[in-house]
């Protein structure tokens, strides 16, 4: 699952067409973290296109659904900009997910509303976790 999650984050990273030194530190140390060597890694990195196919994942735990969505909005939001392209193939990994549009929406609000909240990983947990079942059980 890590090399499916990393291929996604590189396919983000490059989505803009400035694959800059900060996303490619995310991408090492979110590869390194998750178990892969750094051969692996700039082997993803170099054979990794933006348009490439992205994984089904509509089967993935809540757990696994949220660690995608909490990844790429942290890797979008890395260099302080949010770009048409990244936001355009966040859609995607949402649709993939299973998820509307709109909850890639919320989950950007509620990482951005609060810079001390932004990097509380648990209290986003919390208020997605809430979100998704609010919109499972309309």
């Amino acid at each position: 699952m890590a090399e499916s999650h990393l291929r996604v984050l590189v396919q983000l990273a490059k989505s803009d067409g400035e694959f800059d030194h900060s996303e490619k530190e995310f991408i090492q140390k979110f590869g390194q973290v998750n178990g892969l060597r750094d051969e692996e890694i700039q082997d993803l990195i170099e054979n990794t296109q933006a348009g490439d196919s992205i994984p089904d994942l509509s089967e993935l735990s809540f757990d696994e659904k949220f660690e995608y969505m909490y990844s790429i909005v942290q890797l979008m939001r890395i260099d302080g900009k949010l770009h048409k392209d990244e936001i355009s193939f966040c859609i995607r990994v949402t649709s993939e997910l299973g998820y509307e549009e709109q909850a890639l929406f919320e989950f950007i609000t509620a990482t951005y509303s609060d810079p001390k909240e932004s990097y509380n990983k648990e209290l986003i947990k919390k208020k997605m976790f809430e979100y998704f079942n609010d919109r499972e059980n309309d």
